[in-house]
């Protein structure tokens, strides 16, 4: 059971990184209900047992709590997310400071505005309520950002900076 509830954490984490839409709370009451079990036999098995495995097994399954409390899994994904598709961002933006129509483009990977040049979004898969997206902003993101997007028909964008000229928009 405690193993199960490792699982679920990482799972829960690697979600972030794939579906950042569905993870919040249906994966995290699930992966709480496997950790309330895993707790709940493992503290058993340490009254009824009391030996060094069932001990070290609380120990583990204790830790795996604090970890998935007090780290920021949300946020380690979506830089990991980030992190990993940098290259392909910043061949896009090379392209585009070229002239050339960058790949992303064909594939709907990437957004480019008109209304603001410069501008190159990046969509996580999603929905288009909530939905969240890394965008190329070299001169950085101002208060009407979202208005002025063809592509954004939401009202606001809570920006985060994660490098440079990269920041993680959530549209709401």
């Amino acid at each position: 059971m405690a193993a199960l509830f490792a699982v679920g954490v990482l799972s829960q984490s690697a979600t972030f990184f794939i579906l950042p839409f569905l993870v919040p709370l249906l994966t995290g009451l699930t992966v709480a209900v496997v950790g309330v079990a895993a707790s709940s036999f493992a503290f058993a098995a340490v009254y009824r047992l009391r030996n060094l495995h069932s001990v070290m097994t609380s120990l583990i399954v204790v830790l795996i709590w604090l970890a998935w409390i007090f780290v920021p899994t949300a946020k380690l994904s979506v830089w990991t997310r980030f992190e990993l598709q940098r290259p392909s961002y910043d061949l896009a933006v090379a392209d585009i400071k070229r002239g050339v129509a960058p790949r992303c483009l064909q594939t709907h990977d990437c957004e480019i505005s008109s209304a603001a040049p410069g501008y190159v979004v990046f969509p996580f898969p999603g929905f288009l309520s909530g939905w969240q997206a890394v965008v190329y902003a070299p001169t950085g993101i101002d208060s009407h950002f979202s208005d002025r997007q063809a592509f954004a028909a939401s009202a606001y964008c809570d920006k985060k900076p994660l490098s440079g000229p990269y920041y993680l928009c959530t549209f709401y």
